[in-house]
């Protein structure tokens, strides 16, 4: 009985463990990226990577500067095959 019971406490252990790792892996990676956001208001960057921007954090006033190059941090997400980018913040090119 007190086997199955550790045994049972060592499956439970090694399954918080394994969700706890996956989470670590589907977590958004923060990222400094310079590009130009185009007339679909999407960042392309110099290599021509496309990532479309959220309207959280300040995304949507990125977004006003069509044409222009900036430099953003923020979180890249892969959502359906698209990269997502949630920009914290942002400066304009110099």
């Amino acid at each position: 009985m007190k086997y199955l019971r550790n045994a049972l406490i060592i499956i439970i252990s090694i399954a918080i463990i394994g969700v706890g790792v996956a989470a670590v892996g589907i977590a958004a990676d923060t990222m400094k990226i310079t590009g130009i956001i185009n007339d679909d208001g999407q960042l392309v960057d110099d290599a021509g990577q496309v990532y479309d921007i959220s309207e959280e954090g300040v995304g949507s006033d990125a977004m006003e500067y069509s044409g222009e190059k900036i430099t953003v941090d923020g979180m890249v997400m892969d959502e359906e095959g698209a990269k997502v980018i949630v920009i914290k913040s942002f400066k304009l090119f110099e």
